[in-house]
């Protein structure tokens, strides 16, 4: 399944998915995806954002963030990926951290930090 996956570009539009994956995650903590779409649109942070898929079905997403570089002279990104259940694997999630890596690294990046859930 890993190798089948895309990365396409995401937007704050796409908040309501992005909380339904966080929530199937953890469900006991759901997220309402205003909250979502409101740290989705920070604009104090530089994003790279994408949409996870699957055969085109959406399955999970995506991100980078970190502040301005002029900012943060450690330049250090956060990474973030989130799948839903079904393709919720160890070798997809380390196809998507590596992607993520990578796309952190072509920015500039020196130090990448990410979060995975258990």
């Amino acid at each position: 399944m890993s190798s089948s996956l895309t990365f396409v570009p995401g937007s704050p539009a796409d908040a309501r998915f992005v909380a339904d994956v966080f929530s199937d995650e953890d469900p006991q903590d759901p997220l309402d995806p205003a909250v979502v779409r409101l740290f989705y649109s920070n604009p104090a942070e530089v994003w790279a954002r994408f949409r996870i898929e699957a055969a085109g079905r959406p399955v999970g997403f995506a991100f980078s963030r970190h502040h301005p570089w002029a900012e943060v002279p450690d330049r250090v990104a956060r990474l973030r990926a989130g799948l839903l259940t079904g393709v919720r694997t160890t070798a997809a999630l380390d196809h998507a951290y590596a992607f993520l890596e990578e796309q952190a690294r072509r920015d500039g990046a020196l130090v990448a930090s990410a979060f995975v859930p258990e």
